[in-house]
């Protein structure tokens, strides 16, 4: 059901996991927002192995991520396997432009919960305020935005806080003892990530015989692209678009273009639009296997590529949040992360709510008929949001009839 991007995703985590099921608190999901938006990678992604983790541990968390990833990696690659044999992209379905609509309503219903709860001191409404300004008004770079962010959250606590040693002890020396984690369980965990990459590049240049095979670059131009990746889908999607079809020439702006299609029309983090630039690029460039071979293995390795970073990192760090949350410092930088990605929740909702329901220079009206109807029964009626997605994908439908 995670339509819409990020912003989309994120509203409908809040729902299900907060707002309707209670399996985590409002202080865990902020936490793991703030910390998502820190790390690089796919924010949504994130969030969703961060609170899998929450729940169940390291089980949780892999799993929660591979549940969120499986259906858009499985979908994109059936799209994009439909696309190189038949030679064009399907037209967007009416069902999908109402379920479309649906998600706007589901942004605007969550950000009605997030923004009282997470902007709860004069402070952060001001930071929220001044990053709207800086983002929308005058196109600052959002990882910019986060960094300064973070360090003015840093330095309203150290100035509000308590003059004395102990208030300015730093916690990072003694991190592992207060979470009552070891050392070696971290390093074990960058071990493993690592051994899952070299695994995988082991297998395809095995598979290939060569080190000179797309697939196998394909793994490693994206994960260098995943690791500088701060900021979200967007800014990896950029910096992998002038690689790929700049710099390497290895698929066409148009490819990149139907890739960007296809990815705004399946569920899954919008910046599963690399698996599809994987996928084009290994197809143009087969040798030394077939083009449909040779697509699938580009598919995955850009899969890994991408996703890979964001449950290592994510699961290393997760278990040391409660303790950062000690340090006025810390848990003050963490608020005013998470206010600035109220301000890009909103802007993304905005411009996918204008996409949706602006259509041939005019406004949608059947369009925003749906999202009324939406918000009403997500906000007065409590509806279950499965069921308000389902009744927008009909109602869509029901355009055509």
């Amino acid at each position: 059901m995670s339509f819409g991007g990020p912003a989309g995703q994120i509203a409908l985590l809040e729902r299900e996991l907060l707002q309707r099921r209670q399996w985590i608190r409002a202080d865990d999901f902020r936490d793991g927002l703030a910390v998502a938006a820190l790390l690089p990678g796919p924010e949504a992604l994130k969030l969703v192995i961060f609170c899998g983790w929450r729940m169940h541990g390291l089980a949780g968390g892999v799993f929660a991520g591979l549940a969120f990833l499986g259906p858009s990696v499985l979908l994109l690659l059936a799209l994009s396997i439909g696309y190189v044999r038949y030679g064009a992209v399907p037209a967007v379905a009416a069902a999908l432009q109402g379920l479309a609509a649906v998600v706007v309503a589901l942004i605007a219903h969550a950000l009605w919960r997030l923004v009282p709860r997470f902007l709860a001191q004069r402070w952060l409404i001001g930071l929220a305020l001044a990053a709207g300004v800086l983002f929308v008004a005058l196109g600052v770079s959002f990882g910019w935005i986060v960094l300064g962010a973070l360090l003015v959250g840093v330095l309203r606590a150290r100035l509000l806080a308590p003059v004395g040693a102990a208030a300015q002890e730093p916690l990072f020396g003694r991190l592992h003892r207060l979470a009552g984690r070891s050392v070696t369980s971290t390093i074990a965990g960058l071990g493993t990530g690592l051994l899952l990459w070299l695994l995988l590049a082991g297998a395809l240049w095995a598979a290939g015989g060569s080190s000179d095979q797309t697939p196998l670059r394909v793994l490693g131009e994206l994960t260098r692209v995943s690791l500088v990746a701060f900021g979200g889908a967007y800014p990896a999607v950029a910096f992998a678009n002038a690689e790929f079809v700049e710099r390497l020439g290895w698929l066409t702006a148009e490819q990149a273009a139907v890739g960007l299609a296809l990815a705004e029309t399946t569920p899954g983090p919008l910046v599963i639009v690399l698996q599809f630039y994987g996928f084009m690029a290994a197809y143009n460039l087969p040798q030394p296997f077939s083009a449909e071979t040779a697509a699938v293995l580009g598919s995955v390795a850009a899969s890994t590529a991408i996703f890979l970073p964001s449950f290592v990192l994510m699961l290393l760090v997760a278990p040391f949040i409660d303790v950062l949350r000690r340090d006025p410092r810390i848990f003050a930088a963490m608020a005013a992360v998470t206010a600035v990605i109220l301000v890009a929740i909103a802007d993304l909702g905005w411009r996918f709510a204008v996409a949706v329901l602006w259509r041939g220079g005019a406004i949608d009206l059947y369009g925003v008929a749906i999202a009324l109807l939406a918000l009403v029964l997500l906000t007065v009626r409590r509806i279950e949001a499965h069921w308000v997605i389902a009744l927008g994908a009909l109602l869509g439908f029901a355009r055509t009839l």
